[in-house]
């Protein structure tokens, strides 16, 4: 991270499938608590309806993404992997695929040939944190439908070059 001095909050969700009416309120909270703040929110795909997410759910935040098995493909707006530079610091964005318990192996291969200090991904509906070499992996899980765990989001923070990742688990989200 160049900005040494400086603390950067991202918010990161995955697998919301928001498909007709929605309430914004679970996502107000969100901003109003641990999202206050940040800078940015990563989307692992499966988003659903992308302009309700990111005009009435999340407005005023920018919101990058990635399509998931779920999202429609040929969205332009919803490519299936980036790779993003936040502050000196690289990330790989995907959704995953596949059964759960291989999906971070075949992520890891998907950014194995790039510079990346972590790779963000979801389609398991579970949190996960683990590290690899030098590769940081994290799934966000799922807001509002976990398999085998809780509702629960993420936040990376990046201060004095250091990434802290944090797992943050909803009551209630729905």
């Amino acid at each position: 991270m160049r900005e040494a001095g400086r603390t950067v909050r991202i918010g990161i969700l995955s697998d919301t499938h928001l498909d007709g009416p929605w309430n914004p309120e679970p996502f107000r909270r969100l901003l109003s608590g641990p999202f206050a703040g940040v800078e940015r929110v990563l989307h692992a795909g499966d988003v659903g309806d992308y302009d309700w997410l990111t005009a009435v759910a999340l407005a005023g935040v920018p919101v990058t993404a990635v399509a998931g098995n779920c999202d429609e493909q040929d969205d332009p707006r919803l490519p299936a992997r980036r790779i993003l530079d936040i502050h000196g610091y690289r990330i790989g964005l995907i959704h995953g695929w596949g059964d759960a318990a291989r999906t971070p192996h075949r992520v890891a291969r998907a950014f194995a040939q790039d510079d990346v200090n972590a790779v963000v991904f979801g389609h398991t509906h579970q949190p996960h944190l683990a590290t690899g070499g030098q590769v940081t992996y994290f799934n966000p899980g799922s807001m509002f439908w976990p398999r085998n765990s809780r509702e629960s989001v993420g936040l990376l923070t990046l201060s004095a070059g250091r990434p802290k990742w944090t797992h943050i688990t909803l009551e209630g989200s729905r």
